[in-house]
């Protein structure tokens, strides 16, 4: 199945190219999907990480504004009832 392949020529693509057409289909194949693989794993899979990662500091940015936001409610809040029970204190 597999040709000789003629290792004194220097251009790696000429090389690569006798190669590829001497393989087999299944060869040729199972070639395309370990490159797919390979791009999947080193790129999509780390960018997906990254939008992922990214979605999560959001959410939690807006949670922290959230809670400080009606903390700082609370504290108004708390605040004014204080002042309030003071003014009606007997003096």
């Amino acid at each position: 199945m597999g040709g000789e392949i003629d290792t004194s020529d220097n251009d790696w693509k000429r090389i690569g190219i006798k190669w590829l057409v001497n393989q087999g289909v299944s060869t040729v194949l199972l070639f395309l999907i370990l490159v797919g693989g390979g791009y999947m794993v080193y790129v999509m899979v780390p960018k997906h990480l990254d939008t992922i990662q990214a979605g999560y500091k959001e959410i939690s940015d807006r949670h922290d504004a959230a809670v400080a936001k009606m903390a700082d409610s609370h504290e108004k809040t708390v605040t004014r009832i204080i002042e309030a029970m003071r003014k009606d204190e007997p003096k």
